[in-house]
């Protein structure tokens, strides 16, 4: 009798065996056709991110009307879900993806919100620092952009204001609201020194308006929650399926299919 049972156990072992194999061979039959077709899809999402990320980097980041021209006015990882292709990819990956894509958006509508509020305190600090009116035909000027100094640190601000007085140009222009609406400084009237402070100054400006370094450390948190979601698209371009997930689809298969 034992004899039996240990054969009865033997060839079940066998067919869950067999069965196991032929899932998994069918799986990665059908990953090996899909191959090319998830590589692209990977693809467009790291394009996706990577344009994303960079933007939000320059401070010019999109937002959710960035997208206004696409079907249904949403950026790909939202149009995904709507049209059930998130299926395709493994879950972990689209909440990552989900929750990355959204902190991005969020962060750059709160900066974009505000962005007179730092058109008129830059203004503001400039014609404190000397700076007035721009007027017509006043030759050629560098300007001076508030979202480059906002990202700059001290050393770079230096280098920013050696590389302005060596130029050229006879003047520094900040623009306003409108095209006339901004201010210009002579450059003779400045120093290395006094040009660094200024761009020192308007950096602590900044920091210290609570909404203003509120949206800004939001957009960087947002930045450094992208940066896992880039990497495993990078990575899942190389290669689109991971063994483990092979598998693991492979032995739900047939619970799938039984239910």
């Amino acid at each position: 009798m034992a004899a039996l049972y240990s054969s009865l156990a033997t060839l079940a072992g066998s067919g869950i065996l067999a069965m196991a194999g032929f899932f998994m061979g069918t799986r990665v039959g059908k990953e090996t056709r899909d191959r090319a077709m998830m590589r692209e899809k990977y693809s467009e999402l790291y394009q996706h991110f990577y344009d994303l990320v960079e933007r939000a980097e320059k401070f010019e980041p999109k937002t959710w009307s960035s997208f206004s021209k696409l079907p249904h006015q949403e950026p790909p990882v939202f149009a995904l879900k709507r049209s059930g292709e998130d299926s395709l990819f493994p879950e972990r990956l689209v909440a990552l993806m989900t929750e990355a894509e959204k902190a991005l958006l969020v962060a750059g509508w709160k900066l974009d919100s505000i962005k007179e509020k730092i058109t008129d305190l830059s203004l503001e600090k400039f014609a404190a620092f000397g700076a007035t009116k721009i007027t017509p035909g006043s030759g050629s000027s560098n300007l001076v952009e508030p979202k480059r100094i906002m990202r700059l640190s001290d050393e770079e601000c230096r280098c920013a204001a050696a590389s302005i007085l060596k130029s050229d140009a006879p003047t520094i222009t900040m623009s306003g609201h409108k095209m006339l609406d901004g201010l210009r400084i002579e450059k003779a009237n400045l120093s290395e020194e006094s040009l660094l402070q200024f761009f020192i100054d308007l950096k602590s400006a900044y920091s210290s308006d609570p909404e203003i370094d509120g949206a800004i450390a939001e957009l960087q948190g947002a930045i450094a929650k992208a940066q896992p979601v880039l990497k495993e698209l990078k990575a899942r371009i190389r290669e689109p399926h991971h063994f483990r997930e092979t598998v693991n689809s492979a032995l739900s298969d047939p619970l799938r299919k039984r239910a």
